[in-house]
């Protein structure tokens, strides 16, 4: 049995054999009682099996190749679907993988932990798995750092955030982030949040994120000019207990607004 435990109910297994059909027909292969067998055959096969009456067991079904393919199908996605945590860090993962892993993606409805840093995934990647995360809605901590995400894989993710109540790690860290004023990450849900090292200059992507408890802004390309912008809704950030910005291009105006926005 190559497949040794797909139940289709309380009662019966189904199993995946890879012996020729004419065998079952010999009596060289006994299943055991309460299991479907599968063989893959052709019709013509199947056929001639059918004309020898008695020696075929009864609960074995002979199917061709095509219906064999949609029941792995559909097994797959049931299995996909019960799939919680992947973690596929630092293993060479590129482009052509990740958008297959991107369209697998969009079978596993309850999925709470993806990390695929230090990959090699670029924009093309992060667009298509943003595709694939957007099906379910149960993705609470997402890892890419060092990837080289740039800005429009920033905003295709951003994108399959929205409206999500799930989503509370997002690590973006170590890539090539530049955040323009129109867009944000859009997600109130958002409690940990790492851009470290990246391009970010502008922090109005970042209005509307309330609930965040750990903010890393580090090794970014901020200015006096942003920091005091981020200074203006700081003090809605009432779960705050960590924030980040060294390695900036702060000096003392912006970080005297920032620290008057967190006395408050």
């Amino acid at each position: 049995g190559l497949w040794a435990d797909w139940r289709l109910d309380a009662n019966t297994t189904c199993m995946l054999f890879d012996a020729a059909p004419d065998l079952w027909a010999r009596g060289a292969v006994c299943p055991p009682e309460r299991t479907l067998m599968l063989s893959t055959a052709s019709k013509g096969m199947q056929q001639k099996l059918q004309q020898i009456p008695g020696l075929v067991p009864a609960r074995m079904q002979v199917v061709t190749t095509v219906q064999l393919r949609s029941k792995l199908l559909r097994a797959r996605e049931q299995t996909l679907a019960k799939i919680t945590e992947i973690h596929m860090a630092d293993i060479g993962l590129c482009t052509k993988g990740a958008k297959h892993l991107a369209h697998l993606l969009e079978s596993t409805r309850e999925l709470v932990t993806l990390n695929l840093s230090k990959n090699f995934l670029f924009d093309d990647s992060a667009e298509a798995l943003a595709r694939g995360l957007c099906k379910g809605r149960h993705l609470q901590d997402l890892y890419l750092r060092n990837n080289s995400i740039g800005k429009a894989g920033a905003f295709a993710l951003a994108q399959a955030f929205a409206g999500s109540s799930a989503i509370k790690k997002v690590d973006l860290s170590g890539n090539h982030i530049d955040t323009e004023p129109d867009w944000s990450l859009n997600s109130a849900s958002i409690q940990h949040l790492s851009l470290r090292s990246n391009r970010v200059y502008n922090t109005s992507m970042l209005l509307g994120m309330y609930n965040l408890v750990t903010l890393d802004l580090s090794s970014n390309n901020i200015l006096n000019e942003a920091a005091s912008e981020l200074a203006t809704f700081l003090c809605y950030f009432h779960a705050l207990q960590t924030l980040d910005v060294s390695n900036n291009y702060v000096r003392n105006q912006g970080a005297l607004a920032m620290c008057a926005a967190l006395m408050d």
